[in-house]
């Protein structure tokens, strides 16, 4: 209860591409390149400090979310993530780096990565409009919440509304245990949420 979130990830798509060479594995010396096998490389070459199990708070990473593979094509969809947009290329260039080496050790396999937008932190829409959160801290102090400032890690309905023109905090709404097995919505949570929409079409009619 309580919580304002007004920031979240950058985030970008990837896609990895590897075009190997299938050959019969009895004859297979200097002539094979198993895209199965470079996927695997790809993915253990990236560092564990920027993985999604190994970050908190505003700490980027890169998520190999799902490999389909055989010996001929592999391909490796993940996504990118961190507060910063300059970081946030940083690890895409960092990926880049470690795909060009697995290209000079497997030069038999054609290897490509792509990146595309998914959103952005929607705080850059939003600071560009203060009066957004004074009335959302005017509907917490009327209701006597306290609020709690939180960075989304992760993507929001707000911050694709934000950036189609309508600037869009997360309020909470009672909800704990997010995509999870054991999510659950708490009842007062739920109805201090709609007071708290109640005071802010007020503070905005009044504004």
């Amino acid at each position: 209860m309580g919580t304002i979130e007004d920031e979240t990830f950058n985030a970008d798509g990837i896609t990895l591409t590897i075009k190997g060479r299938s050959v019969h594995p009895g004859s297979a010396k200097n002539c094979m390149a198993n895209a199965t096998r470079i996927a695997a490389d790809i993915v253990r070459m990236w560092p564990e400090n920027f993985l999604p199990e190994t970050t908190e708070q505003k700490e980027g990473f890169i998520h190999f979310s799902t490999i389909e593979a055989s010996c001929e094509m592999a391909v490796v969809k993940g996504i990118a993530r961190e507060h910063d947009l300059i970081k946030l290329k940083k690890l895409e260039k960092q990926l880049e780096a470690i795909v060009e080496m697995a290209r000079v050790k497997y030069p038999l396999a054609e290897i490509k990565v792509a990146f595309h937008e998914q959103y952005r932190n929607m705080k850059e829409v939003i600071d560009k409009h203060p009066e957004i959160m004074k009335h959302v801290l005017a509907a917490f102090q009327a209701e006597q919440i306290t609020p709690i400032y939180k960075p989304v890690r992760g993507g929001t309905d707000g911050a694709r509304l934000s950036f189609m023109g309508l600037p869009t905090p997360n309020i909470f709404t009672g909800g704990s245990n997010y995509h999870g097995r054991f999510e659950w919505v708490s009842l007062d949570g739920m109805e201090k949420s709609e007071k708290v929409i109640i005071c802010l079409v007020q503070e905005w009619e009044h504004a």
